[in-house]
């Protein structure tokens, strides 16, 4: 049943992305925008359970430029740390839970990300859902372009990851980690001690 569900999906949503410089591959499970500076991945990770299908939407915007910082001095950090340093890519924002996103466009929409489906009809049901859903992907890979509105997105959503990203954006810019730094230090004042630190050693690092 995943692939028709896929196909299903494919058949609301594809148009809409495709005009949109989106790319599916061939699964269909994943759409990608790529461009010399920026990298989009829409996806939809449909997976069988049983008799029915489990769907979570996940959605993650790549800074080219911001991505090698980062991965930098991420690799720096985890070498401090005395762990191996990684190749792969660092998006700048990663959506799994789209809580606070959905809240900051005022699209009243509850839990529609995680979706368990017994026959592919209910996903033809969800149809308005999943182009509110594509709508606000093209939205945001447009938008996203924006450093500062990149670290709007980055506060909004802070998970220590983002704040550390948040971070990378002021040492590129030229801007204040002295500043940047302290907007960090206040939203995680409650983070657990080894997240605090992780977010001081990686401060450290930019204004070594």
């Amino acid at each position: 049943m995943k692939n028709d569900i896929l196909e299903k999906i494919q058949s609301i949503v594809g148009d809409n992305l495709n005009k949109n410089g989106f790319k599916p591959n061939k699964a269909l499970s994943l759409y990608k925008y790529n461009d010399k500076d920026y990298r989009a991945d829409f996806v939809f990770d449909v997976k069988n359970r049983g008799n029915s299908c489990f769907q979570h939407i996940k959605y993650e915007f790549t800074n080219k430029q911001l991505d090698k910082i980062f991965k930098k001095f991420d690799n720096k950090l985890r070498e401090k740390k005395g762990n191996m340093v990684l190749d792969f890519s660092r998006p700048a924002l990663l959506i799994t839970d789209w809580k606070k996103i959905l809240n900051k466009h005022n699209i009243d929409i509850t839990g529609f990300w995680f979706k368990s489906y017994d026959n592919v009809e209910e996903v033809e049901e969800n149809r308005e859902k999943y182009l509110r859903f594509t709508d606000l992907a093209i939205e945001l890979k447009n938008k996203l372009q924006n450093t500062e509105i990149l670290k709007e997105y980055l506060l909004d959503n802070y998970t220590e990851y983002h704040l550390r990203m948040y971070m990378c954006i002021a040492y590129i810019n030229d801007e204040s980690l002295e500043e940047a730094f302290k907007v960090v230090q206040e939203i995680s004042k409650d983070y657990i001690e080894h997240l605090k630190k992780d977010l001081k050693d990686f401060y450290d690092l930019l204004i070594e």
